[in-house]
């Protein structure tokens, strides 16, 4: 063997090596299920209409083995999942990329009603000052809960029951009307100025904020019926919505006043 091929032989002896390591460090050896153990992730930022195809070409966007248990149920495991689309919105570097990211070049150049979840839902606008949207930390792709105001069906009731608790009335309980809402986008509107369109960035707006959810019809008409009354909680990915019964007409002592 000549020092060329001894030389080849090494290198591929030295991979292998590294990869059975790797295996090793990972899962003891066993085998990795790259449909089930992998996530897409984005590199360097993508700007909005970006080609998948070329962005896997240039390495922007890579797949990471994570165990299935830390995977989310809406994220992208495959780069090959992306083929023939484009970015929907701008993603910065490190985002974990889920479904709604890319889309069709025919849905991106649509507009919003190319980026609808599904063929039945729609789109609808509400306008909150930036506190109760979450202090304007919303942008395209996130999720949300909605919360509302709720009235107590009898307040005479809730005064005595209060009274005998030693409690002060309190008749208004905020209660979860949606969860894991899509936000499709966001505008900030500030006085005297046209609105201009945030898309996969943080908002930093100080005054009123836009935000427009991706819903099924009923549920657009739930978020029609409180109007501006709405408060937004953001969730992470991970997020999976649970039961929240309505809070008891009196509480004592308070959730924060109990042993952890």
């Amino acid at each position: 063997m000549n020092r060329h091929r001894l030389g080849l032989a090494v290198a591929l002896g030295v991979a292998v090596a590294l990869s059975a390591a790797f295996l090793s460090i990972r899962g003891g050896g066993a085998p990795v299920d790259a449909a089930r153990s992998t996530v897409v992730e984005v590199v360097t930022g993508i700007e909005r209409g970006m080609s998948a195809d070329e962005l896997v070409r240039q390495g922007a966007l890579i797949s990471i083995p994570r165990p299935p248990s830390e995977i989310p149920t809406d994220v992208v495991i495959a780069p090959e999942d992306l083929a023939g689309l484009v970015a929907a919105v701008e993603i910065p570097a490190g985002t974990l990329v889920t479904n709604g990211m890319f889309v069709s070049p025919a849905a991106q150049a649509s507009g919003l009603v190319g980026l609808l979840s599904e063929p039945g839902t729609t789109a609808i606008a509400v306008s909150l000052d930036a506190t109760r949207a979450v202090g304007g930390w919303v942008s395209p792709g996130d999720r949300v809960n909605v919360l509302v105001p709720g009235q107590c069906a009898d307040e005479g009731a809730l005064i005595a029951s209060a009274s005998a608790e030693g409690e002060a009335p309190r008749c208004r309980r905020a209660r979860y009307l949606l969860q894991a809402v899509r936000v499709l986008a966001v505008n900030e509107l500030s006085e005297g100025t046209a609105p201009t369109t945030s898309t996969g960035q943080r908002s930093t707006a100080t005054g009123p904020v836009t935000v427009v959810f991706d819903l099924p019809p009923v549920a657009a008409q739930w978020i029609a019926s409180w109007e501006n009354e709405l408060w937004l909680t953001l969730v992470g990915p991970e997020y999976t919505p649970e039961p929240f019964p309505p809070l008891p007409a009196s509480a004592n002592p308070l959730p924060g006043e109990r042993a952890p």
